[in-house]
């Protein structure tokens, strides 16, 4: 924080984009405001997890679906096992950030694991979820984050390469059934742990014209949050993370308050 008074220390887990310019004019204005910021950066794999190839001719698709959803389920964990070191070293080093306000935020990709996070180290005064959704396999398998877009053009090169150890290499819609079916093997995603933080104190931001974030995820999210406040703007996906550079004072008011608010 770059004022006399700290209010606090928020805990940013950060978009697709890892860390975007428009991310760190975010945090430098919450810097501004009296906030100490620690940045949750997981690793890349975290957005793009690993599509498995078969090693025989025939292939086993329900080693494949299972890997995938493992994969991702250890995501979800290490950034809530990342997140309880972090707090502990900050206990141990800077006790002074944590001697006030304690704020979660979790922005679009970043935001899947939220709710894992807050369960591995509770005592949040407030949550905040930014363009949020349920299932990341899930909108990865409907083209969130242009995965599947245009082709694969790396499956085509590793085919060209012919690698010795692999025998088959799924097609685009052989990595889309998997996702598919992943997607409802994960355990640790929002969708499913969003209950138990539902007592939380929770603000609930995300665009009106969301073309990133199903809008089934979109709405089955607020939901199962238990209807906490929610602030909405007839935005896009990426111009939400705009309009939140502008709204940092409101933002911040509403972080300096206490109590639950709902809808």
């Amino acid at each position: 924080a770059t004022t006399r008074e700290p209010k606090g220390m928020i805990h940013y887990q950060t978009s697709i984009m890892m860390l975007s310019i428009v991310e760190k004019r975010l945090i430098k204005r919450f810097q501004n405001h009296g906030w100490h910021v620690l940045v949750g950066l997981p690793s890349d794999s975290f957005y793009r997890s690993r599509l498995p190839a078969y090693r025989d001719l025939k292939g086993d698709p329900i080693t494949a679906v299972h890997f995938l959803a493992e994969q991702m389920d250890r995501h979800y964990a290490e950034q809530a096992y990342s997140t309880r070191v972090a707090m502990d070293y900050l206990r141990k080093t800077r006790p002074d950030w944590l001697a006030k306000k304690r704020v979660l935020i979790g922005t679009s990709a970043g935001s899947f694991a939220t709710p894992a996070v807050a369960l591995q180290t509770p005592s949040w005064d407030s949550i905040v979820l930014v363009s949020a959704g349920t299932n990341l396999l899930d909108a990865y398998e409907r083209d969130a984050a242009g995965v599947f877009k245009g082709g694969m053009d790396w499956v085509e090169w590793v085919r060209a390469q012919n690698p010795k150890d692999i025998a088959r290499i799924p097609t685009e819609e052989e990595y889309r059934a998997l996702y598919r079916e992943a997607s409802k093997l994960t355990t640790l995603h929002s969708g499913r742990l969003a209950p138990h933080i539902a007592n939380e104190r929770i603000l609930y931001i995300h665009g009106t014209v969301d073309k990133i974030i199903p809008k089934d995820q979109l709405a089955a999210l607020y939901p199962a949050l238990n209807y906490p406040e929610r602030w909405t703007y007839p935005l896009g996906h990426h111009l939400v993370a705009l309009q939140l550079l502008k709204d940092v004072p409101k933002l911040d008011a509403w972080l300096m308050k206490s109590g639950r608010t709902t809808k």
